[in-house]
């Protein structure tokens, strides 16, 4: 395709997400460390003079990206436990679990926004980007509120981010590349990857049920004992 300005507001919003779609397609093919804003530009068949007016990094773009699929988790999660109060602390577990792993490309995109993506940002575009991901964490803290009424808000932020940070760790650890897998089994070391959703499930029920009531609390984190062991596993 050629390139041709964008005049209107909806002209430009459409070249964005076009640009956000041909940048998808690249992580698709080739993953993130190779995609450069040169490389999306060719795909385009834009200049990179031409792309640079809308983007000035690739990192950028990812980061509309990840604000995307945020965006997407935070409705498909608020639509799931809508309307309900005091769910079972591993039917929550379960939701918010089965939820989160429909996004991978958000579950890995959040574990390079801090350290990678963030780092290369105009201070401008780095405020706004901050200020949407803590709106969208927001919404999701009001709607565990909601289903928990008697958890503050202050204590839902904090579970919130809690998940947040958490789960960073958690989905880095659980997807190794092939020489990682190989220098674990040289090492006699086992197969030490956690499963992502029974490590979550598991953090989500110690720590919401830190904050709901010593009954409910008392009740679910016996539960644990159903869940399969996802802790380092030495194999012999």
């Amino acid at each position: 395709m050629s390139f041709q300005r964008a005049r209107t507001e909806q002209q430009k919003n459409a070249r964005l997400t076009e640009i956000k779609q041909a940048t998808i397609q690249l992580y698709n093919t080739i993953g993130f460390s190779d995609i450069t804003l040169t490389r999306v530009a060719n795909d385009l068949s834009f200049s990179r003079v031409n792309l640079y007016k809308y983007y000035k990094t690739s990192e950028e773009i990812f980061l509309n990206i990840l604000l995307d699929d945020l965006t997407l988790f935070s409705s498909d999660l608020k639509g799931k436990i809508d309307g309900k109060t005091n769910l079972p602390i591993l039917d929550f577990a379960e939701i918010f679990t089965d939820t989160i792993l429909k996004q991978r490309r958000m579950l890995h995109l959040l574990t390079l926004d801090l350290c990678i993506m963030e780092k290369k940002l105009a201070e401008d575009k780095l405020l706004a980007h901050k200020a949407a991901t803590l709106s969208l964490m927001a919404e999701i803290a009001e709607e565990v509120t909601r289903c928990y009424p008697q958890i503050s808000i202050d204590q839902s932020v904090d579970f919130i981010n809690s998940l947040n940070y958490y789960s960073r760790g958690l989905y880095a650890a659980v997807n190794l590349n092939a020489s990682q897998h190989k220098v674990l089994e040289e090492l006699e070391a086992g197969h030490m990857v956690p499963d992502y959703k029974t490590a979550m499930a598991q953090f989500i029920v110690i720590h919401l049920g830190y904050y709901v009531n010593a009954q409910q609390e008392q009740g679910d984190l016996c539960l644990l004992r159903h869940l399969p062991q996802c802790l380092w596993i030495h194999k012999t």
